[in-house]
């Protein structure tokens, strides 16, 4: 059985699929959000979403439940006091911090410094959230 050939459009769909696409130091949309600066580090349409959070020194966010993703961090700079459903710990520079949907969770950077982490989520709703809120 053969493969009927591609049309162009095809070929100009899969050809952008298969190109890397980049964010580069100093670009990405940027958002105050809740007292942290959010910078959206993937490119547009991207996936994993992948966010640049700087939170100030006592920044914290709300007891909040997210109900559709997980939650997930990897912490460049700082220390934070997680609270992840009934379990509280620290998390320091160079931890890997993955919260489950539906697991109420709060942090609350701890140094006198600003805590700066990657989060990484699967979809966008988090994204749009900060678009809107920010």
């Amino acid at each position: 059985m053969s493969e009927s050939p591609l049309t162009t459009t095809e070929i100009n769909v899969t050809t952008q699929q298969q190109c890397a696409i980049r964010t580069g130091p100093g670009e990405g949309s940027a958002y105050w959000f809740f007292g942290a600066l959010a910078v959206i580090r993937s490119p547009e349409g991207a996936e994993p979403i992948v966010i640049e959070m700087t939170v100030p020194p006592g920044g914290h966010t709300p007891l909040h439940v997210h109900t559709r993703l997980d939650d997930s961090f990897y912490l460049l700079s700082g220390r934070m006091a997680i609270r992840s459903g009934d379990k509280t710990f620290v998390a320091n520079a160079g931890d890997y911090v993955s919260q489950p949907a539906g697991v109420p969770q709060t942090f609350f950077a701890l140094d006198e410094k600003p805590a700066v982490l990657l989060q990484t989520h699967a979809n966008d709703d988090f994204l749009n959230f900060i678009r809107q809120a920010g």
